[in-house]
Order: structure tokens, then C-alpha cells, then sequence
């Protein structure tokens, strides 16, 4: 896993290329997320979305890092995720 971790949460870095890491699907544009790949393309897999605020789609072993916890996603300037930040329950 790519991050930090701190007392009560683990910091995931979005690990994928700036040119990936928007998708479109039906009109909707996703932010892409994940700890583990860098080019999508390459990704011999099924993208999920994530029940979130965010439209977001990323690869199963990032969301099973994701899944059951609080999960803070952080943006820089240009509105592309750089990182989730994750609190442990």
C-alpha cells in the first residue's frame, strides 16, 4: 500500500498517471482512484465504483483497503483525488 500511516487513520496515495485519472461511463465522468496501479490501461480487471459522494472507480485491491471505514478523499487544485485518507473504527 502506498501512504502514510498516523494514530487513527492510513493515508493511501492515489497512485494513478495524471492522464488516467478521469473515466468516462454514460455520460458520468469518475474520478480514478487507486493505491496500487499507475496505468489503468495495463489493468487486467474489473474497475468498481464506490459509494461515495464522488462518482470514483478504482481496482478491488483498493477497495477492500477502503471498504468498512471512514474515508476523507483529498483534492489538489485542479479537482483530481491525490490521496484517501482512511480512519480505523
Amino acid at each position: 500500500m502506498s501512504g502514510e500511516t498516523k494514530n487513527n487513520s492510513v493515508t493511501i496515495t492515489n497512485t494513478i498517471h495524471p492522464d488516467f485519472k478521469f473515466a468516462s461511463h454514460k455520460k458520468k465522468e469518475y474520478h480514478v482512484f487507486s493505491g496500487e496501479i499507475t496505468d489503468p490501461s495495463k489493468f487486467d480487471g474489473d474497475w468498481l465504483a464506490i459509494n461515495s459522494e464522488y462518482l470514483i472507480l478504482t481496482d478491488g485491491k483498493t477497495l477492500q483497503k477502503l471498504k468498512q471505514h471512514k474515508i476523507h478523499w483529498n483534492f489538489n487544485d485542479d479537482n483530481v483525488i491525490v490521496s484517501a485518507e482512511i480512519f480505523k473504527n
